[in-house]
């Protein structure tokens, strides 16, 4: 298996130093008092083998935050059981689930839980890695590639390179034929790490090039109904790529096709199922809207935007808020 530690040990401090001071490094949200019936009743409703059977569920069934912290909950208790030296499958396994849980969790501590799925993932990969547990290992650099394309400290553009060559290479272990879940997630990965490095490095087209084979890769064999959860990230993906490539050029084109991903996305995502993406669909119109100087478009989406923001308490409200109250001073000095 490949070595790349020095730069796993370089994630892990990066992850370490974003925990509270005093905090378990391994603990995090697992503390909160809300729980699910799963949570309140203990560990022992959490199957490892059927965990194993279903490793990235948290990234293809939506979780309520509830949901979430029962299932962080459950599985840390049931880690106090195991340790690497007589359980490493056992105790990697369960990592790599707190991982998922921890990334796909949307609080308003977003970089704190990333931060968290970075330091399950690493300690996953090593042990795994160490004791030759192949799917295993390969999952959890899934879960690292992942991770890598949201840190936020450090160099992020190093990070997202890095995140391209770490997933590249489990695009080659988990095809499409072998495992088309996870193939869908590790296209959706690459096509993410490449829209993020066009717009931070430089627009260069072959990253746009690139982020666009990788969502088409998973368009190609997901649809509405086969894979949705997959095939709508993969419409928000490539949305988000047309869009930055419509701000880059103009072309009015690349703007048609984004406000028709975002609408593709819309037909599987809800206020129930995903609400975090469907919301992101509306803000990502509203600055379609705003990039083609149609102010009138623009109101109306982010308006959509902040109450369905509003109704599902989404995490990221305050934000949408202040760019439209931002958007709204700045206009009206215009005017």
């Amino acid at each position: 298996m490949r070595n790349r530690w020095p730069f796993r040990q370089a994630l892990l401090a990066i992850a370490l130093c974003l925990t509270f001071m005093g905090d378990d490094v391994l603990t995090g949200v697992c503390c909160a008092q809300s729980q699910t019936a799963q949570g309140a009743e203990g560990g022992a409703k959490i199957n490892i083998e059927e965990l194993s059977q279903r490793p990235f569920e948290p990234l293809n069934v939506y979780m309520s935050t509830d949901q979430l912290e029962g299932d962080i909950k459950s599985c840390m208790e049931l880690l106090a059981r195991y340790n690497e030296g007589k359980s490493p499958r056992e105790y990697g396994i369960l990592h790599i689930r707190l991982g998922f849980s921890y990334f796909v969790f949307e609080a308003a501590e977003r970089d704190k839980n990333v931060s968290e799925a970075a330091q399950h993932f690493s300690v996953a990969a090593k042990v795994c890695g160490e004791k030759n547990l192949v799917k295993e290992y390969h999952e959890a650099e899934v879960g690292i590639g992942l991770t890598l394309i949201e840190l936020t400290e450090g160099d992020h553009i190093t990070n997202l390179h890095e995140a391209v060559k770490t997933l590249d290479e489990e695009a080659k272990f988990f095809t499409k034929e072998s495992n088309p879940l996870a193939y869908a997630i590790v296209n959706n990965g690459l096509g993410s790490a490449c829209a993020y490095l066009y717009n931070a490095d430089g627009q260069k087209k072959e990253n746009l090039e690139a982020g666009e084979r990788y969502f088409n890769n998973v368009l190609s064999m997901t649809s509405k109904k086969e894979f949705p959860v997959q095939y709508a990230k993969a419409q928000i993906g490539l949305g988000m790529l047309y869009l930055d490539s419509f701000g880059a050029s103009g072309d009015k084109l690349m703007m048609e096709k984004a406000l028709s991903m975002l609408s593709n996305a819309r037909e599987v995502f809800s206020e129930s199922f995903f609400p975090t993406f469907y919301t992101k669909t509306f803000f990502l119109t509203a600055l379609a809207y705003l990039r083609d100087g149609d102010y009138g478009k623009t109101k109306e989406f982010m308006e959509k935007t902040m109450k369905i923001a509003d109704r599902t308490k989404d995490p990221r409200l305050e934000v949408y808020m202040n760019f439209f109250y931002s958007l709204e001073i700045s206009k009206g000095l215009l005017e």
